[in-house]
């Protein structure tokens, strides 16, 4: 008991298991990871001289991040509170997907119109497809300009995040991952050394990114948010 207790204080959020601040990795990676107070860190798999904090958030990506909280911080707790999830999660998704642009739109190939192809059309904050957005939140007619509202997107992002808990436990790099294919897939490729598939195939770049916003999150995360 003493041990959770240790682990959860040493957590961004309460929302996190305390498992994720022990190293651990998934599909036998080259790395493993764990969850502090101070975002996550890195190292080669078994090598406790290894141990170091994946790239710190340079200035620009503070400044994003610190930019999304100062912009959209109120729709991020908000939708953080009804979700359950921890709202470092949705700001560096919506840095990941859209650096804070809330216009973004992007088309995929086969596209054909809203109505008919909802699911190679991805829109606003969090990029979230207008097909996966209408089942996160089936309550709701969601269309292409309801999800350029950035309370709306948010709402969608978030709704789909809590819906993968179960897969992803809300540890990043698999709520990256999960978030950007669908879900927890491995990649068997030395190329990616996160071993999650993630687009582009066989690079890992879109785990990473979203780790380094992620750490940005944490560390520009308002100090009044629980």
């Amino acid at each position: 008991m003493a041990a959770t207790l240790i682990n959860t204080l040493a957590l961004p959020s309460p929302l996190y298991p305390a498992a994720l601040a022990q190293w651990h990795q998934r599909f036998l990676s080259p790395i493993e990871w764990r969850l502090s107070a101070s975002g996550l860190q890195v190292r080669l798999r078994g090598n406790a001289t290894s141990a170091s904090q994946l790239a710190p958030p340079d200035s620009a990506q503070r400044a994003l991040l610190a930019s999304i909280y100062a912009r959209f911080g109120a729709a991020i707790q908000d939708a953080a509170t009804t979700y359950h999830v921890p709202p470092e999660l949705i700001a560096a998704t919506i840095a990941t997907e859209s650096s804070g642009r809330a216009d973004s739109v992007r088309i995929e190939p086969g596209y054909v119109d809203d109505d008919r192809t909802p699911g190679k059309l991805s829109c606003g904050l969090m990029q979230t497809l207008i097909s996966t957005a209408q089942e996160a939140v089936p309550a709701v007619n969601v269309t292409r300009a309801w999800l350029l509202v950035p309370a709306n997107s948010i709402v969608a992002g978030t709704a789909y995040i809590a819906s993968q808990r179960a897969r992803t436990g809300y540890d990043p790099p698999l709520v990256a991952a999960a978030y950007n294919a669908g879900g927890v897939y491995q990649e068997a490729d030395a190329r990616n050394p996160w071993r999650l598939r993630c687009y582009p195939l066989r690079t890992g770049q879109h785990v990473a990114r979203f780790c380094r916003h992620f750490n940005a999150a944490v560390a520009q995360r308002p100090t009044e948010a629980p």
